[in-house]
């Protein structure tokens, strides 16, 4: 986090909604302001609904991330608490950082099968899998060019 907080427990479905936006959102949307205690409205987005279109107060704004494609600058993006979207459909992908065990793909399966059956997880990958496969082109160009 740059500025304010990240979201807690009580950010749930019975509290006032909340967003945190990137530094390249904050930049672009409050040029010469600061958006903490601004209010966002989020409703539909490339054919995804983010629940109720109520206002959403920015509580935090986030470092910006990469993308999977290294080379292009952050792009504008907004956070809102899972427990906040009132069903909204489509994936949800979690960063979790660590030393996991071997095992841990496996466990996990299980343990959200057990949890909800008609749930599914994805591509379960390390963060060497990501950039490796993010880099992969350039890599080639690179040895191409070399040869």
């Amino acid at each position: 986090m740059r500025r304010g907080r990240s979201f807690s427990a009580t950010d749930n479905a019975s509290s006032p909604p909340v967003i945190l936006v990137n530094e390249t959102l904050a930049r672009l949307w409050w040029p010469n302001g600061d958006p903490l205690g601004d209010r966002v409205v989020i409703g539909r987005y490339k054919g995804r609904d983010f629940g109720t279109p109520a206002p959403r107060q920015v509580v935090g704004v986030a470092a910006d991330t990469k993308t999977s494609y290294l080379q292009e600058p952050p792009r504008p993006t907004v956070y809102v608490p899972a427990s906040q979207l009132d069903g909204a459909r489509g994936g949800i992908n979690w960063v979790l950082r660590g030393h996991l065990p071997a095992g841990f793909a496996a466990e996990l399966r299980r343990a959200v099968a057990e949890i909800d059956s008609r749930q599914r997880i994805g591509r379960i990958r390390t963060m060497e899998e990501v950039v490796s496969a993010t880099t992969a082109s350039s890599r080639f160009d690179a040895w191409l060019f070399a040869f």
